[in-house]
């Protein structure tokens, strides 16, 4: 099964959501998963942050600047690297803004 995480944040930024990500790649690979990951990062970075070789692909996306179009974009980029599962963290900047405008397109 390809499995995507999505963070708000740099996987570098170690904090909670980072950990979580950096220890379920790790544990899911062993299990025979491939995992993609969906964040602001930039390519160069995810060595650094921990990702040492788990993560197959790499989608960049700025959840700070979510709308509509952003959002079906990533729908799309999701279905075509063949993701079956997304599991988002977004709390941090989406609590509270621009309600109900990020909610899910039915197109």
């Amino acid at each position: 099964m390809r499995i995507a995480f999505c963070l708000e944040y740099p996987l570098a930024t170690c904090g909670g959501a980072s950990v979580l990500v950096n220890t379920l790649t790790r544990e899911l690979r062993g299990r025979g998963c491939e995992i993609v990951l969906v964040s602001p990062d930039a390519e160069g970075t995810l060595l650094d942050a921990g990702a040492d070789g788990g993560i197959q692909r790499h989608i960049s996306f700025d959840s700070a600047r979510i709308f509509r179009p952003a959002a079906k974009c990533l729908a799309f980029q999701t279905t075509e690297a063949g993701v079956g599962l997304a599991h988002f963290h977004l709390g941090g900047q989406m609590h509270g803004r621009n309600a109900g405008h990020a909610q899910p397109a039915h197109d």
